[in-house]
């Protein structure tokens, strides 16, 4: 977090929280919500200032009921998310770095794939959602635990939902197992809230 956050925080302890403006899509884009929005009918844009965005991304993290927030100063903007808390980006050099660093590597512990064929990685920084331009690559780095290709009619199969993973792995700084999880499973196991709410009894702003 940076520091002139840190002083603001300080300074200003009691600033009402924010919901509902800011939004993390599946590609790892920040959204804003448009002046021109209605509550019924709400519009977004893609936030597209480089110093604003490396802004957010140094001071964004999670409460301790799994609410993502952009600490803004002395206020917390909570974020509602579209897959997970991060999105993920696949190097065909074999690593992966999240949308707030991306030329930083991580090093997952697990990798998931749901129901939707929407791979997700267990990371340090929590659980992150693969961007979709990068599935094509997924697919490609996909082996069996021998080291070997999979048949392309299993990854047929695979691909329109006909088959499960079995023994496949994906490596990248080790060889990770692909391990199959339904996405409503996802925000209880992993602790975060996809659509944060204000607590009962407390002045936030909408």
């Amino acid at each position: 977090m940076d520091e002139i956050v840190k002083a603001a925080m300080a300074k200003w302890p009691n600033v009402p929280n924010v919901f509902g403006w800011l939004k993390l899509d599946a590609r790892g884009n920040w959204k804003v919500k448009s002046v021109r929005h209605s509550p019924e009918n709400p519009v977004f844009e893609r936030m597209g200032n480089r110093a604003v965005i490396d802004f957010i991304n140094r001071n964004y993290e999670a409460d301790s009921q799994g609410r993502w927030f952009f600490q803004n100063g002395p206020q917390r903007v909570f974020v509602t998310l579209e897959h997970a808390p991060n999105v993920a980006r696949l190097h065909a050099q074999g690593w992966l770095a999240l949308h707030t660093a991306p030329a930083t590597a991580v090093t997952p512990s697990a990798v998931l794939l749901d129901e939707n064929l929407q791979p997700y990685f267990v990371t340090l920084g929590g659980l992150a959602s693969l961007d979709d331009r990068d599935f094509g690559l997924f697919i490609d780095m996909l082996r069996h635990a021998d080291g070997s290709m999979p048949e392309e009619a299993l990854l047929e199969r695979l691909l329109t939902g006909n088959a499960a993973t079995g023994a496949l792995v994906l490596p990248l700084q080790a060889s990770l197992p692909v391990q199959l999880v339904p996405s409503a499973e996802l925000a209880q196991r992993f602790g975060f809230n996809s659509h944060p709410k204000p607590e009962a009894g407390v002045e936030d702003c909408y």
